[in-house]
């Protein structure tokens, strides 16, 4: 530095700036390392500034899109989200920037076949050297296979409950026969013995019927929607 203390002299202050060079070098080498990974790991990753918008993808998220980085970038990244999850993607992600909270969504986006895979989308908010909010990162993992078998799953599972509704059904018609029937032959026939034993055939059909019944309560546990009650009705 350079300065004029009276006139005709001139005065020079040097400094070792050796040290802030090296942390400056050091700084640029830490985030060319971190930007190498980011661009070598095989999930797809994104960075984001304080205001929510998309500054980085990584090639995985590329090659999934089949776009361009500069077509991600912004609010841009929006457009490959199916239409029936956007909304509620757009929603979270917005809570979750003013709130600068961390996040989870699952959507399905759209591929460069023009097919569409199921994302498990994972954010976090980070911070700089002073603590003060920088913005977000996050990371996106391919759960297509999980919500093909769950699709699957539910499938079976409505199968065996149509099919149990059936055949519960068709057992209960025959218990209210095979009852009739009892009750027909201990009217006609009047004789104590053979009564006694109707009348445990009867109370093993009662039995009968309220295991099918308690299996039909049971089936239906979880599946439909809770109904309020009015307390005061139950005394």
């Amino acid at each position: 530095t350079l300065y004029c203390p009276e006139p005709g002299h001139v005065a020079a202050v040097i400094s070792d700036i050796t040290e802030s060079k090296k942390l400056e070098k050091d700084l640029e080498d830490s985030r060319e390392l971190y930007r190498r990974l980011f661009d070598d790991f095989p999930n797809p990753i994104w960075r984001t500034g304080k205001d929510g918008e998309r500054t980085y993808v990584n090639p995985a998220w590329l090659k999934i899109t089949g776009r361009q980085l500069r077509d991600e970038l912004g609010n841009s990244w929006l457009e490959s989200i199916h239409l029936d999850d956007k909304e509620r993607c757009q929603m979270t992600y917005a809570d979750a920037v003013r709130m600068q909270a961390a996040f989870d969504m699952e959507y399905r986006l759209k591929s460069a076949d023009g097919g569409y895979i199921w994302i498990l989308d994972t954010g976090r908010p980070f911070y700089d050297a002073t603590g003060e909010f920088s913005g977000f990162i996050g990371s996106c993992y391919d759960i297509t296979n999980r919500k093909q078998n769950d699709d699957i799953l539910q499938l079976a599972n409505k199968k065996l409950k149509i099919l149990g509704s059936i055949t519960r059904h068709d057992l209960l018609n025959q218990l209210t026969a095979l009852t009739g029937y009892i009750g027909i032959v201990q009217e006609r026939l009047p004789d104590q013995a053979l009564n006694n034993y109707l009348s445990k055939a009867m109370h093993a059909c009662d039995n009968i019927r309220k295991y099918l019944e308690f299996g039909r309560d049971y089936e239906r546990m979880g599946t439909n929607r809770p109904e309020w009650q009015k307390v005061t009705e139950s005394f």
